[in-house]
């Protein structure tokens, strides 16, 4: 990995398991009368959510809708990693849910969230995943890959430095998401109409 600053260590995800949990929530049988809103791999862009999560019900949704989101919790894709399907979900529907597809983290302080981020939304993470894939048509990783990919660890004080002053952008990021999805809708609804002369432009 080269030289590092005094004071940092090498390290992977898995050196951390008491800041954040994996894959923390999964749902039960009392689910199955719940309308739920779905997040599946394809409506996820590289920060981004490109379509509104699937509302239905829980016991018509894929049997891949099992991973309970809460605010701030972060998913990676496990398939196609080179895609980078990140994001952070900030302020969920209520019920929503991701699909086992995705590895999910929770981080247990904002601060260290913000430092998780950065680090999985790196293209050096990125390369890492894609060097460790396995399925020559349909490249993945596991979990446990993720957590074994290696970086530079700051010390505690830097860490949470970084976490309040990228916190303002996270929160942008959040909105801009939420913008861009909704006019992705109004797009999709206008667009046919525009095309069948239904609406004049």
């Amino acid at each position: 990995m080269g030289e590092i600053p005094s004071g940092w260590s090498i390290g992977s995800l898995s050196d951390l398991l008491d800041l954040f949990d994996i894959n923390p929530e999964k749902t039960t049988p009392k689910w199955d009368e719940r309308k739920i809103n779905y997040i599946d791999i394809a409506s996820v862009g590289f920060c981004a959510i490109k379509s509104e999560p699937e509302e239905m019900f829980y016991d018509e949704a894929p049997s891949r809708a099992r991973r309970i989101v809460k605010h701030r919790d972060l998913l990676i894709s496990t398939v196609r990693p080179k895609r980078r399907s990140i994001i952070m979900i900030l302020n969920p529907k209520e019920h929503t849910l991701a699909s086992t597809g995705f590895a999910q983290l929770r981080s247990k302080n904002k601060w260290f969230g913000n430092f998780l981020f950065g680090l999985i939304t790196s293209p050096k993470f990125t390369s890492e995943l894609k060097m460790v894939g396995y399925g020559a048509a349909y490249p993945a990783v596991s979990t446990a890959d993720i957590c074994r990919v290696p970086f530079a660890l700051p010390p505690p004080e830097l860490i949470k430095r970084f976490g309040e002053i990228v916190e303002p952008f996270v929160m942008q990021m959040g909105q801009s998401s939420r913008y861009s999805s909704r006019l992705n809708e109004i797009n999709s609804v206008l667009l046919p109409r525009v095309m069948s002369d239904e609406l004049l432009i």
